[in-house]
């Protein structure tokens, strides 16, 4: 017989109308932790580097809690901070179930590869303008890239593939000069955002849509009643919204959409891009297999995206069709995590 696994520790923080900067005082080991994981993988030199550059790209732009990113920077006391904030590597799986009510309920697979990051999580209430939210976050991240907002809505980032260049080391350059010449609001940035304004999940779908973004993002939405849910694929400028999705890692559903796996674009090896792409699909498959059944959803035909699910901003929301390929009945989610590694 299996031992029960012993899991850690989430610890909770009410912060009431304050900001997610007060997290730090409280937490401040975890925040370290964090720090030296990054130093550890980018060296203390490079990580004083992207700080310094990430201060400078928010200096010329209308960054919302610019004064919480501040504040977390000045009580670290050490470079690190503004890059935390404005850099998101999470590449995680989401999926879309339904309750016995059939309410929609957001499924989440914390399936990320850096390390500390799941030790050092905490959750986080905090009074919004348009009601409260739990998000789970770190300690000096003021961001959100997964939520709950009881009675409105629930939300989760995950990571896009990266834009697309001559290779590995082009994807990536291409995307940094995108990024530098942005002027929209970091995706987590955007999330949190959401979760303060929107009283409702047909206004958090409108802004996910509609704001302009410094990167591409993939957005799972769902809301309290039958029907709301929302997949929302971003450029930086452009938007598709899959309502018939079911689940969602880290490539395109939408036919035509450009872009790599970001895993492929850090690394050099021949075939990266195929094999980050081809893992991807199979850790989207796993949890569509993995969700509870749903004859309205299943049964709904599916297929690529035309052209004219791509929309630019500000025009209608489109119903979009997620690509999908045949499930692996052999095998569940509980080899997602795994295949990040």
């Amino acid at each position: 017989m299996h031992e029960p696994m012993q899991l850690p520790v989430i610890p909770f923080v009410d912060l009431g109308p304050f900001g997610l900067d007060g997290l730090l005082p409280a937490h401040a080991q975890r925040y370290e932790r964090l720090r030296a994981e990054a130093c550890r993988d980018l060296t203390p030199a490079v990580v004083a580097f992207g700080d310094r550059v990430a201060r400078l790209w928010a200096a010329g732009r209308d960054l919302p809690y610019r004064d919480e990113i501040t504040a977390v920077a000045r009580g670290a006391g050490r470079p690190g901070a503004w890059l935390m904030n404005l850099n998101y590597e999470f590449g995680c799986t989401c999926g879309i179930a339904t309750a016995p009510d059939g309410a929609p309920v957001l499924l989440r697979a914390l399936d990320w590869g850096r390390r500390g990051v799941g030790a050092t999580i905490v959750a986080a209430r905090r009074e919004g303008r348009a009601g409260p939210w739990t998000a789970l976050t770190w300690p000096g991240f003021v961001g959100i890239v997964q939520g709950l907002a009881p009675g409105r809505f629930a939300a989760a980032i995950n990571q896009a593939p990266r834009g697309s260049g001559p290779g590995a080391a082009g994807a990536w350059a291409g995307a940094q000069w995108r990024l530098w010449r942005a002027r929209g609001l970091p995706p987590a940035l955007l999330l949190r955002r959401v979760f303060d304004l929107c009283p409702d999940f047909t206004a958090a779908r409108r802004m996910l849509a509609e704001t302009p973004l410094a990167a591409p993002a993939i957005f799972t939405l769902v809301g309290t009643r039958p029907g709301e849910t929302a997949v929302v694929e971003r450029t930086e400028r452009r938007a598709v919204v899959q309502e018939d999705a079911v689940a969602v890692s880290n490539h395109w559903l939408t036919a035509g959409f450009p872009g790599a796996p970001r895993a492929a674009a850090r690394r050099r090896e021949p075939g990266a891009a195929g094999r980050d792409a081809g893992q991807a699909r199979r850790r989207h498959q796993r949890l569509r297999l993995a969700r509870p059944a749903d004859p309205q959803r299943d049964d709904a035909p599916v297929g690529p995206a035309g052209a004219g699910d791509r929309a630019p901003l500000g025009a209608r929301l489109g119903r979009g069709r997620p690509r999908d390929r045949p499930a692996r009945p052999d095998r569940d989610l509980k080899t997602i995590r795994r295949e990040t590694r």
